[in-house]
């Protein structure tokens, strides 16, 4: 089975352009490139989108100085990105970087801070650092509550990591209540076919998985695949890895024509 783990990106929702940059001069170049990281990342092409983001970095050390809240956007936007190609050394470097930036700037309380004490618990839990990471995500859930209440994307994602967390450990009744509180935030929040409900869905059925629920597992991951192939596309990484997941649930169930199906599928959508 495959999990998702990441918070609320700032690629996409966390830190926006327009928060970073007010009170900064514009950098339109830098602006630019920002929107074609999004771009690539949103299609699945990681290297690519690395090799920009490794761009804009030296661009944002050049032309916006080590202290602009904008170079901690680039370092975390780094971070996802290498943590999605399993570069767990990089991520947490340029993790760790981009908080500090984010703490210096707008001080220890500020919600983005939580936002990136989220992400790099989710670090720490797959490096088995339960410990460390149980301490930051309870430090990142008050943080963000206080800073955004309790009905917001980025505390859906922080329960969303709790839940793993705790399904790391084989507590899978406690994962189970922080999913499902996840997967109904992001519903309200998304709409029901939006593909970050897809990713706690996905998460759901592999806590049912590991408990021999093949049936549930099978439910939650054909829905996944569904949301995936209509917000993302067929081809898109996170379908493709989606589908594998459910041929891994068919061949735990005995379903053995349906696994192949999926293999297959995964063979022919998988970029090359």
């Amino acid at each position: 089975m495959n999990k998702y783990y990441l918070m609320a990106l700032l690629l996409v929702v966390s830190i926006s352009g327009c928060q970073l940059s007010r009170g900064y001069p514009e950098c339109k170049e830098y602006d630019a490139l920002s929107n074609e990281v999004v771009m690539l990342y949103n299609r699945g092409n990681y290297d690519q989108a690395i090799e920009l983001a490794e761009k804009q970095l030296d661009m944002a050390m050049e032309k916006l100085g080590p202290d602009d809240p904008r170079l901690a956007k680039t370092l975390n936007n780094l971070s996802v990105l290498y943590q999605k190609k399993g570069w767990k050394t990089k991520a947490e470097t340029a993790r760790i970087k981009s908080l500090e930036i984010i703490q210096k700037v707008f001080g220890p309380d500020n919600p983005l801070v939580g936002e990136g004490l989220c992400d790099l618990a989710d670090l720490y839990r797959e490096e088995k650092r339960y410990k460390e990471a149980e301490q930051l995500l309870q430090k990142s859930l008050i943080i963000l509550q206080r800073g955004y209440g309790s009905d917001h994307p980025s505390v859906a994602v922080c329960y969303n990591n709790i839940g793993l967390l705790y399904a790391d450990q084989g507590d899978y009744s406690q994962a189970e209540v922080y999913l499902k509180r996840s997967i109904l935030m992001k519903e309200r929040i998304y709409g029901p076919d939006n593909n970050e409900v897809a990713v706690s869905l996905n998460n759901l059925a592999f806590i049912f998985f590991n408990q021999g629920k093949y049936g549930q597992a099978e439910s939650l991951q054909k829905r996944s695949i569904a949301i995936d192939e209509k917000a993302l596309g067929p081809k898109h990484p996170q379908t493709v890895n989606h589908i594998r997941s459910l041929a891994v649930i068919y061949k735990k169930a005995g379903k053995e024509k349906e696994a192949e199906d999926c293999w297959k599928t995964v063979s022919e959508r998988e970029v090359k």
